[in-house]
């Protein structure tokens, strides 16, 4: 049998849909398990398994070496189940808690009934690798050998690596009042832990995420998952987010180009006049005033109000201050659409930021971005209150991946810059 990076890699490389399908086919009742875990709702996590091997066909160029991809379908099917359950039912996930936490252990002669309830709690709690040890041995059924592969651990040592994390395991399952051995615990994840999904779901998965692969990665897969899961946060958040990841997207072929159709596109620059040579529309007025967008006055200089604008810019993100750029630079145009306050996915960006401020480098990306406008002499419109950009960010590290360069777009709204989204 082909292994699956193998089959990751020519779907990378080539865009072999074959392979993909293949991968769909192999994993869709891991992946589908783990949701309905989450969820327990088998059309929403129909939705979580489509979602999560759409976001497998956008990073294949990235994941295509992985050894674990097992691994790593289990962990975005966790976090996507349990996104969708937090922004469409909060009061749902705690009247589940309660009622989990309430119940007292009853006689039962089937273990996975009490098991179940409490697996995917448990699983979060593990360490990435220890987490990683269960998936490849339980959930996917891989020898000790192929998860010391996976790993970079001997056979051995893969071995000790998965005993240790069931153990764990079975602690946290006694703490909860559900008493077991290691080795019943591990035979019951084994038979029980992966499901069969329901009839034809990989044929039903496998066309929705390649079309949508072939249509733009970046874009084109958030647009999917975002109706597929009925986030309401307002069409014009979904283009601002689509146009982010389009930004954000370092090729991997044509479709990361795709994306970039998808996104946007800054309003067409009548006669550029350069910031050498003001415009007639830019006032010249010395008396500073206070600027919401800025946190420096209005001087009549766009180069140094904007140069002002974007390093308070920098300064949030590197505070880690999501909500509070959005909040003060998205443009009062794109604002308005905001249907209650600042749109659902800021709010999780923000908390993601906060709980792990490296973020994989996408946030020194971003402010990358930023410093290149710094000093950079832009396209002005004739009425001198709209200046576009190229905006250049650097790849996270360890990404292999050239600079990504777009056009960046500020406007000027009563005496104050703000981003054009």
């Amino acid at each position: 049998m082909q292994p699956d990076e193998s089959l990751l890699r020519q779907y990378a490389e080539s865009g072999d849909e074959a392979a993909f399908a293949e991968l769909v086919r192999r994993h869709t009742n891991l992946v589908y398990s783990v949701a309905q875990r989450v969820i327990r709702n088998s059309a929403l996590a129909e939705e979580v398994t489509q979602s999560v091997f759409a976001r497998l066909a956008r990073q294949a160029a990235i994941l295509g070496g992985n050894a674990a991809l097992a691994a790593w379908l289990y962990t975005n099917a966790r976090h996507r189940a349990i996104d969708l359950v937090r922004t469409e039912a909060r009061r749902r996930v705690r009247e589940l808690e309660s009622t989990t936490m309430s119940e007292q252990p009853t006689d039962t002669t089937n273990p996975w009934e009490e098991i179940a309830p409490l697996l995917e709690d448990a699983m979060g709690r593990l360490g990435e690798r220890d987490r990683t040890a269960i998936v490849l041995r339980y959930f996917d059924g891989q020898s000790n050998q192929q998860i010391g592969v996976a790993l970079g651990l001997s056979e051995n040592s893969a071995y000790r690596r998965v005993e240790r994390a069931l153990e764990k395991l079975r602690s946290h399952f006694a703490r909860r009042g559900v008493t077991t051995t290691a080795a019943v615990l591990g035979a019951v994840l084994a038979a029980n832990s992966v499901q069969a999904a329901p009839a034809n779901i990989a044929e039903r998965v496998t066309p929705a995420v390649l079309a949508a692969a072939s249509g733009g990665a970046g874009g084109a897969w958030f647009m999917l998952f975002l109706m597929n899961l009925k986030f309401k946060i307002g069409l014009v958040a979904v283009i601002v987010l689509v146009a982010v990841l389009a930004i954000f997207n370092w090729p991997a072929g044509k479709s990361a180009e795709a994306a970039l159709i998808a996104a946007p596109k800054p309003a067409a620059v009548a006669s550029p006049v350069m910031l050498s040579a003001p415009p007639p529309a830019v006032a010249t007025a010395t008396t500073p005033s206070p600027a919401a967008g800025s946190t420096d006055a209005s001087t009549g200089n766009p180069q140094a109000e904007i140069d002002t604008a974007v390093d308070d810019i920098i300064s949030l993100l590197r505070s880690s201050e999501i909500l509070i750029f959005y909040e003060k630079y998205t443009s009062p145009g794109d604002k308005a659409n905001w249907t209650a306050g600042p749109p659902d996915a800021y709010v999780r960006e923000d908390a993601a930021v906060k709980a792990n401020p490296s973020g994989g480098g996408m946030t020194e990306s971003m402010i990358s971005g930023f410093e290149s406008m710094k000093g950079q002499t832009p396209q002005m419109n004739a009425a001198g209150d709209e200046a576009t950009f190229q905006f250049t960010m650097q790849p996270p590290p360890g990404m292999d991946a050239p600079p990504r360069v777009t056009p960046m777009v500020m406007v000027k709204v009563d005496g104050k810059w703000y981003l054009k989204m």
